[in-house]
This record gives C-alpha cells, sequence and structure tokens, in this order.
C-alpha cells in the first residue's frame, strides 16, 4: 500500500514536470538487493558487488577452451589479466583468489 501511495505520489511529481510514466511499467523496490550490468549489489551497512555466477563459468569455460586450442600463453594470461581487473571493480577478493 505504501508503494503504491509512493507511486502516485511520484506520477504527480512528473506530470508537474511534463513527464509521462508509464504505471504498468514502472515498480517500485526495495533495494537491499538488486542484479544490475551482471553484478549482483547488496546494500548493508555498506555497498558489496559481487558478480554473477554465469559470468564466472563463463570464464572458467573459456579459459579451458584456450587451454586445449593450445593458444599462446600470453594470450591466456593477458585473458585472466582482465578478468582479475573486472573483478577488482567489486568486493571479490575470494573469486579473485579462486
Amino acid at each position: 500500500m505504501i508503494q503504491f501511495n509512493l507511486l502516485n505520489n511520484y506520477v504527480v511529481l512528473a506530470n508537474n514536470l511534463n513527464i509521462k510514466i508509464n504505471k504498468n511499467k514502472t515498480k517500485i523496490n526495495n533495494i537491499n538487493k538488486f542484479i544490475f550490468c551482471k553484478w549482483k549489489y547488496i546494500l548493508n551497512d555498506k555497498l558489496v558487488l559481487i558478480p554473477i555466477k554465469d559470468t564466472i563459468y563463463r570464464q572458467r569455460r573459456k579459459l579451458r577452451k584456450m587451454f586445449k586450442s593450445n593458444i599462446n600463453y600470453n594470450e591466456i594470461e593477458t585473458t585472466k589479466l582482465c578478468f582479475k581487473a573486472y573483478l577488482n571493480i567489486g568486493n571479490c577478493y575470494k573469486y579473485i583468489k579462486k
């Protein structure tokens, strides 16, 4: 009920600014946990970013294929470094360690 009132207030404010809001598409959610751009965001006392498991599985599969197809070792190391840099965006110590 509170979310419905909040949405109505938002629609009234948007109408005052000549912005059209589609009530069917607009939804108000709790933001303690949500997924955006292949990262899981958790908001407790601080914001924690965790990569989605599918991303990690995809990267492991890619590295296995590279090893099996005898690709140059330097290319494999470059791929690992790029993924490690991607993981450094969030709070991923245990994933980097793996």
